[in-house]
């Protein structure tokens, strides 16, 4: 990914960002803290826009999912 530091600060954030896969975490990151959007991610990933896009919507699904079993606990 880019040589730079992210630092999130909500360890709930943290955590649901943690456990998606690595490919999946780099989208969100890059797409969220880095504001690229599906085509820039899929020319530096070498895949397909719709990949990414698919990719994103994955890890938000995950990250809503774990979000919302830390909330109810």
């Amino acid at each position: 990914m880019l040589n730079s530091t992210i630092t999130i600060i909500d360890p709930l954030l943290f955590n649901a960002i943690n456990r998606l896969t690595e490919n999946q975490s780099e989208v969100i990151l890059l797409f969220y803290f880095y504001g690229f959007n599906d085509r820039e991610i899929a020319e530096l990933n070498h895949m397909s826009v719709s990949g990414i896009w698919y990719q994103r919507q994955m890890a938000i699904k995950e990250m809503r999912r774990y979000l919302e079993e830390k909330h109810y606990e």
